[in-house]
Formats: C-alpha cells, structure tokens, sequence
C-alpha cells in the first residue's frame, strides 16, 4: 500500500469508528447502525491494517525483518545471537563462542543470553563486522537454528540503532506533514475536513487499540506507524498546530534516544568487561501474580474514550454529521496526557543519559506513575556493614562532629 492510499484509508476511518460507536454505546440508534453495519465490522480492521501496512513498508526500508542487531565502536562488537531461548540455546551459545574465537584477531568473545548479543573484543583492521557476523551466522546454522530473529514484545538493547532510526523516520514525517500543511495554506489549498484525523488520534491514545497494533508488530513499529499515519492526515487537514507539537516531541524523543545509545558506547567498556560475570543460560523472571495495573492515564483514557465514543454516536445519530461526530471524537482523546508523559519520560531518560546512567529499557520510565511503594535493600547501598545515618553528642566534651 502506497503512501497515499493509506492516508486515504486513514481519512475513512473517522465514519468507520463513528458507526461503530453508534452500535455499541448508544441503543437508540439501531436504525442507523444497520445502515452501516459494513463500516462498523471493518472498523477495527482497518484501524489495524493501515498502520501495520505503513510501518511494515517504514521497517523494510530501515532494514528490513528480521534483521539482526549490530553494535559496534572502536574493536568492540555487540552482535544479537538468535534461537537463545530455544531448547538448544546451550549448543548455539558454544558453537559461536567457538566460531568467534577461532578467527585471527578476535581477542574473546562470550555470548550473554540475557541481553541475547554476543561481546566481542577483536582487531578493527583485520577483521570487519561483517567477518564476525558471518561466523555468528554458520554457527547458528550448524546448531540448527531455522528461525531467526525474536518476537516484537523484546525491549530495545541499548545499543541497537533501530530506536533512534524510527524516531527519526517519525520526525521526518513530522516535518513532511508540518511542510505540506503550511505550504496548503499558504496556496489556499482545499483541505479535508479536521475529523479525518479522529481515527488515528484514538487509536495513538487509545491503550487497548493501541495495544492491539503492539501485539502485532511491536512498540516500535507501533510509534513509527501511528506517526506516519498522523503525519500524513494531518498534513491533509491543515492540522498546522498539531503539527508543530507533534515535532517537538518527536525532535525531544530522537534526542532521548541517541543520548541513550551514546551512553551506552560510553560505558560499553566498563558493563562489559573481561572480569564481569555473564549468564550464559536464558533467565526469566517469575511471572507476575497480577496483572499489571493500568496507571492514571490509562484510567483517564478508558473514561474518556468511553464518553467521546458515546457522544459521537449521539451526534452522529442526532445530526448525522460524520465531520461534526468525528471532532466530538477529538475534543474527547487524551491526547494531552499521553503527550505530557511521553515528554517527562523522554527529559527524565535524556537527563539520566546526560549524568551517565543507562536506561535498559525505556518503557520503565512511562510507568513510573504506577509506583505507590519503594522499598529498598539496606545492603545494596552500604554491604554487610551497618551505617550510622545520624547522631547526637551527649556528653559536654563531644560535639556532633567529634561523634
């Protein structure tokens, strides 16, 4: 699907996801809803495929799927091993420590299975990256691995290209979008209607729409495609306000995301190193015992979508307006929250970045307003040695000092 027939598709989601709502919210619009039943049932179809056909076309073109993670800096080599999670993890994990160390100019090498890359420490001017990736490559092959590559739901490692790639891709469209609204205007273009934009706006700030794309394609590849998606409507409608702020958040996550993997080849050497200990066996944590509880915005979110659902069927139903019941769908997304946390948690990780802390997983930041306990282990921060956190002097020749 090309560009442009996917923003068309795009602009045809708003009516789509009105009846639909018509349908289920509000029971006195029967007649309506089976005027377009069609539309309802191909809603939540579309509302999916556009954006996975948007970002699978975006991922091709960055690199395509599946394709294995690279990072690479002065003789230093992170390279992503496939099939560690498989039955015959412990035969991979030898054969390409093996297939590495036997060729001339590789110092070590270990395969790490938690992080799933192999370290290596080898000779830049006799061995390139494609040497070292070729002999991971056989290895797996002669363990019998078939299926390369790990499903969407891994977190990016923090030396992987691919994060800071698909935020620049996604600001690059911004920026494509801003230009294209800007230079309509300016011409006096005709321009689509504002509630074009509705379906993309709630299925970007809907969590259980949105979830429904990450559990297809992935995180990332959800942003990248929502992005796009956006972009490209909003560049239609004229959405120039939008637009600019969209841009500034995605200029201040491509910032969070090359500070990130910057820190991480800064302290690659010392995480790294030939004395620190590595599990070579896969680890999964113990299941949760509960689900994990949705946050204040993902409850503020249900709620509003809920209302905005209803009141656009009302409407829909009362003026049989699609353009007037799509822009009660936008007054009603919560975008601004979204947007409010996504912009703390892009300062927070490019502040930590910049003092050289390393986020392994960015995801952690945004569910930060879930913590309601922190407890913590006396002994990570002093050993088996107590310490005394206060005193007073007691006596007349003691100060408080001197104690």
């Amino acid at each position: 699907m090309g560009l442009f027939g996917a923003v068309g598709a795009v602009a045809g989601l708003g009516p789509a996801l009105v009846g639909s709502s018509v349908r289920t919210s509000w029971g006195a619009t029967q007649a309506v809803v089976a005027g377009t039943s069609r539309v309802a049932r191909g809603a939540v179809e579309l509302a999916v495929g556009v954006p996975v056909a948007v970002a699978r076309s975006a991922t091709a073109v960055v690199g395509g799927e599946p394709t294995r993670r690279v990072w690479s800096a002065g003789g230093r080599a992170q390279i992503e091993v496939w099939s560690l999670d498989g039955a015959a993890h412990q035969s991979v994990v030898a054969g390409v420590q093996d297939a590495l160390t036997a060729l001339d100019g590789v110092s070590w090498a270990r395969v790490d299975a938690v992080t799933r890359r192999v370290v290596v420490r080898f000779a830049a001017e006799q061995l390139g990256i494609p040497d070292l990736v070729g002999a991971v490559a056989a290895a797996e092959r002669a363990a019998g691995v078939t299926a390369p590559g790990y499903g969407p739901e891994q977190p990016s490692f923090p030396g992987d290209a691919q994060p800071v790639t698909m935020q620049a891709w996604a600001l690059a469209a911004d920026v494509v979008g801003l230009s294209a609204a800007v230079a309509g205007w300016a011409t006096r273009l005709p321009a689509l209607p504002g509630s074009a934009t509705a379906a993309v706006v709630l299925v970007d700030n809907q969590p259980r729409l949105r979830r429904v794309l990450e559990d297809r394609i992935g995180p990332g590849a959800t942003d990248l495609a929502v992005a796009v998606s956006n972009a490209a409507v909003q560049g239609l409608t004229q959405g120039t306000p939008s637009l600019v702020v969209d841009t500034a958040q995605r200029a201040q996550a491509l910032l969070a995301a090359r500070a990130r993997r910057d820190t991480f080849t800064t302290r690659e050497g010392e995480l790294c190193a030939v004395d620190r200990p590595v599990r070579s066996g896969g680890w999964h944590g113990a299941a949760r015992p509960v689900p994990l509880p949705p946050g204040p915005i993902e409850r503020y979110a249900d709620r509003a979508a809920a209302g905005s659902l209803i009141a656009a069927g009302s409407v829909f139903a009362a003026t049989g307006s699609v353009d007037l019941a799509g822009r009660v769908l936008l007054v009603g997304a919560p975008k601004a929250a979204r947007a409010a946390r996504e912009a703390f948690a892009d300062t927070l990780g490019f502040g930590l970045a910049r003092r050289g802390v390393l986020v392994l997983d960015p995801a952690a930041l945004r569910r930060l307003d879930r913590v309601d306990t922190v407890v913590v282990d006396t002994r990570i921060l002093h050993g088996t040695r107590p310490v005394v956190l206060s005193a007073t002097a007691r006596a007349g020749h003691w100060s408080t000092g001197h104690v």
